[in-house]
């Protein structure tokens, strides 16, 4: 806050506020309001509310616009940048305020009976001092935590308090300053309130929780959209502790980009349980982590060795249909014959010379033979009367031909 604004209104949704009350009621937000006095108010109200809600808060605390800084910026109101560290030590103020849960469930039962009813919320839940000073939207829900974190100055404690009218007492309970109760899980708590972690007997030895962390099988989870800035990993259908990652050193990613790496810092107290959901901040991280968590949507896998928290990421591959093939014959299907070559044996020229040389060789001496024989052989005897009469072939019949000679 500046020196002009009194208060600041910071306002949480349920994801938000789960991180320190895992069962906080779905729809249900929460205003935290720093005062200048050093008051800390804080208001619970409906998400269908939003809108409405910086308005009646306003005129609650009965203070101008001018003067309420309100984070997320809120169109029409001043508004300011909130540290990591901010934002932790109104989570602490939170914690030790454990009763809001139950203002919480009773606010929203209460909301959700009217609509069953068919009766309006707004007249049904609102304060009659609201109906006098004009206003018609619901009531505020408020537990009053007074939180003194400075000395009121001179000026205020001088200051005379206007008179007014004395209104009809409010028919909703207010809670004053509330009385010591347990404080909740500390998995649930911020890191800062967690209790330090104890010396290790060495480096050699391993906790009984990392050893039940590093057996317990992989989980089945949920990547969601990002969500008001908000990345989350949850459990489907299962509640439980939570996890916030704001530190973008808290988290690596492997070479392979298949899986995200989140330190967890204390170690998680939870023996043989992974956390429900998972909440990374989205602005802190850079855009390239953010694609491929972004591809990433759907089904994944978490494991932990009790230092880390590995999330496996599944990113979908686009389906290959194999291509239909027309039914062939067998003979068409039969694969062709392939021709083996031989390797050609390299013939020297000597070989072939000798060769050929024989073969002339042995032709000459067939023709030669030949003549010979045909030279000196003796001609077929013919039987004759005379000695070189001719042939008489009447002579010569087939065997069953009449004789025709004479």
């Amino acid at each position: 806050m500046n020196n002009k604004e009194s208060a600041l209104a910071v306002l949480m949704e349920p994801v938000e506020v789960r991180h320190v009350f895992p069962h906080w009621p779905d729809g249900m937000n929460l205003a935290i309001c720093l005062l200048d006095s050093g008051e800390c108010r804080m208001f619970i109200y409906r998400c269908e509310e939003a809108d409405s809600f910086p308005t009646r808060m306003r005129r609650y605390l009965k203070l101008p616009v001018e003067d309420i800084c309100i984070f997320p910026a809120r169109a029409g109101y001043p508004s300011r940048k909130l540290l990591y560290s901010d934002e932790q030590r109104l989570l602490a103020l939170v914690a030790d305020a454990p009763e809001l849960v139950e203002e919480a469930i009773d606010y929203s039962s209460n909301y959700l009976f009217a609509l069953e009813e068919g009766l309006d919320p707004t007249a049904f839940l609102s304060r009659p001092t609201e109906a006098i000073q004009g206003g018609s939207g619901p009531r505020i829900a408020e537990a009053a935590v007074t939180k003194p974190t400075r000395k009121p100055t001179a000026k205020a404690a001088v200051q005379p308090q206007p008179a007014t009218k004395p209104t009809p007492k409010p028919t909703v309970k207010v809670a004053v300053q509330p009385k010591p109760t347990t404080r909740p899980n500390e998995s649930s708590l911020p890191a800062f309130l967690r209790k330090a972690d104890v010396a290790q007997p060495g480096s050699q030895f391993r906790s009984a929780i990392e050893i039940s962390a590093s057996e317990e099988p992989a989980g089945a989870y949920r990547l969601l959209a990002e969500q008001n800035g908000w990345i989350i990993v949850e459990r489907p259908g299962v509640r439980g502790g939570d996890v916030r990652v704001s530190d973008p050193g808290s988290i690596s990613l492997s070479d392979d980009r298949r899986v995200v790496a989140v330190r967890l810092m204390p170690i998680w107290p939870t023996v043989g349980s992974l956390p429900v959901r998972i909440l990374i901040r989205a602005t802190n991280l850079p855009h390239s982590l953010i694609a491929i968590l972004a591809k990433s949507i759907g089904e994944v896998q978490l494991e932990s060795d009790g230092n880390f928290l590995f999330l496996h990421l599944t990113t979908a591959q686009p389906i290959v249909l194999p291509t239909p093939t027309a039914e062939l014959d067998p003979i068409s299907q039969a694969p062709e014959p392939v021709a083996v070559k031989t390797p050609k044996r390299k013939r020297r020229l000597g070989a072939n010379f000798r060769r050929q040389l024989w073969l002339v060789g042995g032709g000459a001496s067939l023709l030669f033979l030949i003549g010979v024989g045909l030279r000196f052989g003796a001609p077929p005897q013919v039987p004759s009367d005379e000695p070189n009469a001719s042939i008489d072939w009447n002579r010569y019949r087939i065997a069953g031909q009449p004789d025709q000679s004479g």
